[in-house]
């Protein structure tokens, strides 16, 4: 129905508007926003209260969301029903509590999988006018596609740059300047520099290696650990065990496509052993060869 007042006096003034105008609720169109989420366009906000009272928009049972029977999704599977169990004011731009969206206790089925979603019972916040019907829509469930992995796909990764070696300031501010090891460095605009590419894949290696297991909580398995293990690198059995560990661990670097780590001892300083890693990147045709010496003694 259409409210319409014809002016001053015209039967209206007091009561839901003053002068000429219409007052008027209408569901004008629905859209899925989530798995389990439908979200509700109305002409202007519905009465929300949230306590359930009669009208109030925040109440499940004033939605029904019904199947359309012989659709089936994408997965193969034909179209299961849904039931609305939350009602939320969408956060959208300009919307000023005239969107709502509900929730159902499940996901819906993917598309094309259809859906019948509709309202009852609602008034408007400012005007008191009921919804219009038919206060209906069809909607087709979200399109479900799991994207495979590409071995090949090159990820991007950088880090707040925080050199600890010479050789990875070449492509930082003020490389030269050896004061700057194991500081956090600004870039030519004065915002923190980073690190990427070679650079940050080196750093990332160094840090597997020398973190000692179990130190980050989220992490429990990061961290190869080499500085607890100093007093026993001239051990066979303790180099072998610590190169499989670092080549299982820097090989889940999302970057790096394959990797050897070999643990050979200097023939020049029989106290030095060398961490000899060798890198296929995915950002690099070629390999990339990562030295680290580490104190048998210390």
């Amino acid at each position: 129905m259409s409210v319409t007042g014809s002016g001053w006096g015209g039967g209206f003034w007091g009561a839901s508007f003053w002068g000429s105008g219409s007052s008027d609720l209408t569901l004008d169109r629905v859209e899925p926003i989530r798995e389990n989420v439908v979200r509700l366009f109305f002409s202007e906000a519905p009465r929300f209260t949230g306590i359930l009272d009669p009208h109030d928009a925040s109440d499940p049972a004033r939605y029904s969301i019904t199947i359309v029977a012989g659709t089936v999704g994408n997965n193969g599977k034909p179209v299961r029903p849904v039931t609305p169990v939350k009602v939320e004011i969408a956060l959208e731009v300009g919307a000023a509590g005239a969107a709502l969206d509900v929730t159902t206790d499940r996901p819906f089925t993917p598309y094309p999988a259809q859906y019948i979603v509709a309202a009852n019972g609602l008034v408007a916040a400012s005007s008191g006018a009921l919804l219009i019907p038919p206060a209906s829509f069809v909607f087709f469930g979200l399109y479900r596609f799991l994207q495979p992995p590409a071995v090949d796909t090159r990820i991007p990764s950088r880090d707040i740059a925080n050199p600890q070696t010479h050789s990875a300031m070449d492509s930082l501010p003020d490389s030269d300047n050896p004061l700057l090891l194991g500081t956090i460095v600004v870039d030519d605009n004065g915002d923190y520099a980073f690190d990427e590419g070679l650079d940050n894949l080196k750093k990332r290696i160094y840090r597997r290696l020398l973190t000692s297991r179990g130190r980050f909580a989220h992490l429990p398995t990061y961290g190869v650990g080499v500085p607890d293990q100093v007093k026993r690198l001239n051990i066979a059995a303790v180099r072998g065990a610590l190169a499989s560990d670092a080549q299982k661990q820097i090989s889940e670097e999302p970057d790096v496509q394959a990797v050897t780590v070999r643990v050979v001892t200097d023939s020049s300083a029989p106290n030095l052993v060398r961490f000899k890693v060798r890198v296929k990147a995915k950002f690099s045709q070629a390999p990339i060869d990562v030295d680290i010496p580490f104190s048998a003694t210390e």
